[in-house]
């Protein structure tokens, strides 16, 4: 997903539902949406299990953002 405003991915979701109106070209690492353009987003956990249930699902949230953790 792409933070409006900056040039920065934030998060990158396993899967993701995304509107097709809502992705940009994010220069030297391709395409992006924006987080408004989101449907949903699912992560699988491994070894990064806190980051999951942390950083990522308070990003979620605070986008309005569906979020599905398989565990």
């Amino acid at each position: 997903m792409f933070e409006p405003g900056s040039n920065r991915t934030i998060t990158n979701p396993d899967v993701v539902v995304y509107r097709t109106d809502r992705t940009v070209q994010i220069p030297g690492q391709g395409e992006g949406v924006f987080p408004d353009g989101l449907a949903l987003a699912i992560e699988i956990t491994s070894s990064n299990r806190e980051t999951h249930l942390g950083i990522k699902r308070q990003r979620y949230e605070f986008w309005g953002v569906p979020y599905l953790v398989i565990d």
